[in-house]
């Protein structure tokens, strides 16, 4: 049974031409484009 929807899986995404989600990094930024904003997680904590 698995087999049956692996097999469609692989039909369904060459038919979408989508990447596989294994192993996928987001691609580059463009050229001249401002860098992305700092990531909540990196904040320092508020001074007092």
């Amino acid at each position: 049974m698995d087999d049956y929807f692996k097999e469609g899986e692989e039909k369904s995404r060459a038919l979408d031409h989508a990447p596989k989600s294994s192993g996928t990094v987001a691609p580059p930024p463009k050229a001249g484009a401002p860098p992305p904003p700092p990531r909540a997680a990196s904040t320092e904590p508020p001074k007092e």
